[in-house]
């Protein structure tokens, strides 16, 4: 990858996660879910 590419990747990263930018932290969306269950036949 070029130094322009890399440069265009970088940018295009950046402006996609502007919208979770908040007071210049990065607050990731993130969940999780999980289910737990047993047979006891």
């Amino acid at each position: 990858m070029t130094d322009a590419e890399f440069a265009s990747l970088k940018a295009a990263v950046i402006e996609a996660w502007q919208p979770f930018i908040e007071g210049g932290i990065l607050q990731v969306p993130n969940y999780a879910r999980l289910g737990l269950g047993w047979n006891m036949s």
